[in-house]
């Protein structure tokens, strides 16, 4: 049952992933056919934003509430109901009606997801998951660019992964089998053994759980971090095909299939993060993810043009930022303790969702009144506010010290299974 368990995990972050990459990738075509400018594409996003925060708050209490399986059930289904709604749009005030359960379902399925399965699965695993997720993602993408290609339109596109989505829910109704996941209680507490402080074991509801998280060591530089390095992230899939179509000359197709090569690196870059996570400790991961995303962004800076760059600095950009999350995740149970793992979790995917649509519509504004030359520079200001605050929270925790001396979530797994 547990092979089954998480066979059902990975295909939930592959209907994750799927929807992800949509909006950026088709604002070209999308915003052509609908007489819209760059700055709209804001506006959605921003809705987004606002259903996927108030979902990733909502999460501790949806999960307890109604359980991780009818959770991942609904989320899948408002995925599809939302790209179907886009399909179907015929003006930009309907594109923002059906951005609501568009990010509703993102966040509450990325809270609920990261959460079960942190505490209970080693870093390689966390990887992989988000592997598949990329990998969704990309093929979400590839979806929209192959359709587009053929004359179908973006309508056509999102119809498609609408429907797609609709059937990927019907193995995610096998509800029973999450409970074979071990309860919280039995895992170990990690760091709050000997930090009760980092714990929140009391019976915490409402707003008052947010509060105490908010007072946890270092939440703060948590929170930063997490926005910096999801901006680096989300605005490179939200305007990489814009900014090689009115920054590049490329053709809108051509676009679309550059952007897809950001998917294939962050795939990789998650393969191979789950491959080494048992022998680099996942501060490393992040430090050499941050080094690997400042030399992409330097490349884009410099004046060389060629097919090698084009290809090469969307895949370097993806490698980079592939490790930060899924070790930040991982890690989350040292930091904070097993029991504050879905709180503190949650309180990152809020973090995630601004870092997804706040931000990135934030460069929206910010190509309108410079222009899209300005995206190197926004990726490379995130990326420094990203580092600043991780060495500054780990710093905190001293984790660069403390994990050779404290049993590690790779060390607790044997033979690649769940904790036993």
């Amino acid at each position: 049952m547990h092979r089954r368990l998480v066979a059902l995990i990975a295909f939930s972050f592959v209907a994750l992933g799927l929807p992800m990459a949509l909006l950026g990738a088709s604002w070209p075509a999308m915003g052509a056919g609908l007489h819209d400018g760059l700055a709209w594409v804001g506006g959605i996003a921003m809705t987004i934003c606002a259903g996927s925060l108030a979902a990733s708050l909502c999460s501790p209490w949806l999960r307890h509430r109604f359980g991780i399986g009818r959770v991942v059930v609904c989320g899948v289904l408002l995925s599809a109901l939302a790209c179907v709604g886009f399909a179907c749009a015929r003006s930009f005030v309907w594109l923002v009606l059906f951005a609501v359960p568009y990010g509703w379902a993102a966040g509450m399925l990325t809270a609920c997801l990261n959460a079960y399965i942190a505490p209970r699965y080693a870093a390689r695993f966390v990887s992989w998951f988000h592997a598949l997720k990329s990998a969704g993602a990309m093929v979400g993408h590839t979806v929209l660019g192959v359709v587009i290609a053929m004359g179908a339109g973006w309508r056509a596109a999102y119809g498609d992964v609408g429907l797609v989505l609709a059937v990927c829910a019907l193995p995610c109704c096998a509800v029973g089998l999450w409970r074979y996941g071990r309860p919280v209680a039995q895992l170990p507490a990690q760091l709050a053994e000997h930090n009760p402080q980092l714990d929140l074991r009391a019976d915490v509801h409402g707003w008052s759980r947010w509060v105490a998280a908010c007072r946890l060591p270092k939440v703060v530089f948590l929170c930063i971090m997490v926005v910096a390095y999801t901006t680096v992230q989300q605005t490179t899939m939200l305007w990489a095909s814009s900014y090689m179509v009115h920054a590049e000359g490329m053709s809108v197709t051509g676009s679309g299939w550059y952007a897809s090569l950001f998917f294939v690196g962050l795939t990789i870059g998650l393969l191979v993060a789950g491959l080494v996570a048992p022998r680099v400790a996942g501060p490393l991961r992040i430090r050499i993810g941050e080094c690997l995303l400042i030399a992409a962004i330097i490349w884009m800076l410099l004046p060389i043009h060629g097919q090698a760059k084009s290809v090469l600095v969307p895949m370097l950009l993806g490698v980079g930022v592939a490790p930060i999350n899924p070790a930040v995740i991982s890690m989350t149970p040292h930091w904070y303790g097993a029991h504050s793992t879905r709180t503190v979790i949650g309180l990152e995917t809020a973090m995630v969702t601004l870092g997804t649509f706040a931000t990135p519509a934030l460069f929206g504004v910010v190509a309108n009144v410079t222009s899209m030359h300005a995206l190197p520079w926004y990726l490379l200001i995130f990326t420094l506010l990203a580092i600043a605050a991780g060495e500054a929270m780990m710093a905190r925790h001293r984790l660069d010290q403390d994990l050779p001396q404290q049993t590690s979530p790779e060390q607790n797994t044997a033979s690649g299974s769940v904790r036993q």
